[in-house]
């Protein structure tokens, strides 16, 4: 399955923690994936890093993809996933 989606977050930092809240829209296609009944679908995540002094983050997410009842079923998708993640640095900040 394939899905595409735009939202909205924000990071929430507090000394090296980032909470990192999302709530989105966008459109689902099976293909040979998991059936979700709708092309159109709803994400809510959550994440929890926790931020180095290098700028890179380490952290916990939590996500729940959903078509809110929109249609017949909502059988739903659930993620937790463990990222890593550092910023790229271009031009003058290098």
């Amino acid at each position: 399955g394939f899905m595409g989606y735009t939202g909205f977050y924000s990071d929430i930092a507090w000394n090296h923690w980032v909470l990192i809240p999302v709530l989105a829209m966008g459109g689902y296609h099976q293909g040979r994936g998991k059936y979700l009944d709708g092309t159109f679908q709803f994400r809510l995540e959550l994440s929890l890093d926790y931020q180095f002094a290098n700028k890179s983050r380490f952290g916990l997410n939590i996500a729940h993809i959903s078509n809110a009842y929109t249609k017949q079923e909502d059988p739903g998708e659930d993620e937790i996933m463990l990222n890593y993640s550092m910023p790229l640095l271009f031009g003058k900040n290098t």
